[in-house]
């Protein structure tokens, strides 16, 4: 597939979007996916001179980038997204905690097993 002019070779071995956890953690704080699959559609109004007042930020870069469309490939990276607007290469983000979430489901299981007998 071509993008902007640029063949995508998949040599990361997608053609599209990655699974969040394709590549592993990259930072001590075990997130994934930082930066380069998808911009990041933040909360953030996008706010300058003839902006739509619906213009979001959206933060970080995406698999489209390549040299020609995105030199400012990295997490500060910001750009205007209005509302309404929907595209491949653009999200947000998810994060939950790992502790609470297998505490929560310990939970669970004890109350369920407890309950049963």
């Amino acid at each position: 597939k071509e993008y902007y002019g640029q063949t995508n070779l998949a040599l990361d071995g997608y053609v599209a979007t990655a699974p969040v956890d394709a590549y592993g953690p990259q930072n001590g704080f075990g997130f994934h996916n930082l930066v380069g699959n998808v911009w990041e559609w933040t909360s953030t109004k996008f706010v300058g001179p003839g902006v739509d007042e619906t213009a979001m930020v959206k933060k970080g870069g995406s698999f489209l980038c390549n040299p020609s469309t995105c030199n400012r490939f990295r997490n500060s990276a910001r750009m205007m997204f209005t509302a309404d607007s929907a595209a491949s290469n653009v999200g947000f983000r998810c994060a939950y905690n790992t502790l609470e979430a297998s505490s929560s489901s310990s939970l669970s299981s004890s109350a369920e097993k407890g309950s049963s007998g």
